[in-house]
């Protein structure tokens, strides 16, 4: 994979486990254990369920703010769900991944320009089947483009390969923390590709010929635009 960014990273620290949370938004929850998973689940069902139509945007400051907070143990519980066993099998989808990312692109876009972060997305035209999670793929994009905006800026590269797909998240210097690298290199071991990371990129790709799949994912961009539990809204309101 070709990068003009020297292949070097500067890792940001996780803080210490507590009870707030931390700078990322997830690294003061400490990791659930398996047994208590299930629990904390129905609990942010509950949650999720009771929100009124409209929501986040329709919530109050207050409860705006408290969504973001069950916004991310939400994602904190998928993030450690996905590394909690690595190497294990997924499985997969038949699907373009392109327009899967471009819908979420899209929303992405939308929220980071109401909370005035600049954001750039630079998705070519055209239609890219292949086999993929678009659970964890959309879950390592949404996590890298978290950490990007909260560094103050955003882009998001797609790059069509021979081999597959190539996925760039590029933020201020440093602004990849330790559980989206990890996230990232899930994501690249699960599709058979590979992960690279620098000061202001973390880019991971996707093999065409990644495993066997099973149905398919076709994205619908109304899907996308509203709704608590909306990727974009979980990860970037």
């Amino acid at each position: 994979m070709n990068s003009p960014y020297p292949p070097h990273y500067i890792p940001r620290p996780l803080s210490p486990p507590g009870d707030s949370e931390g700078a990322d938004g997830f690294s003061a929850f400490p990791a659930a254990l398996p047994a208590r998973e299930g629990r904390r689940r129905e609990r942010l069902a509950v949650y999720f369920l009771s929100l009124p139509e409209g929501a986040p945007d329709s919530l109050e400051p207050r409860g705006q703010s408290l969504y973001r907070r069950m916004a991310r143990r939400l994602i904190r519980l998928e993030q450690e769900a996905y590394l909690r066993s690595p190497g294990q099998r997924r499985i997969l989808r038949f699907g373009d991944a392109a327009a899967l990312i471009q819908a979420f692109a899209h929303t992405a876009h939308s929220r980071c320009a109401a909370r005035g972060i600049p954001f750039d997305a630079r998705i070519p035209d055209g239609c890219l089947p292949l086999t993929a999670d678009p659970r964890l793929l959309l879950l390592a994009v949404g996590c890298l483009l978290r950490d990007a905006a909260a560094s103050g800026a955003a882009s998001l590269r797609l790059l069509f390969k021979p081999y597959g797909l190539q996925v760039a998240v590029t933020g201020e210097p440093g602004f990849c923390t330790e559980p989206s690298q990890k996230l990232a290199a899930a994501a690249a071991d699960a599709h058979r590709g590979a992960v690279l990371f620098s000061r202001e990129t973390a880019a991971f790709t996707l093999s065409c010929c990644a495993g066997q799949a099973d149905g398919f994912f076709a994205p619908a961009q109304e899907d996308w635009l509203g709704g608590p539990l909306s990727p974009a809204n979980l990860m970037l309101f």
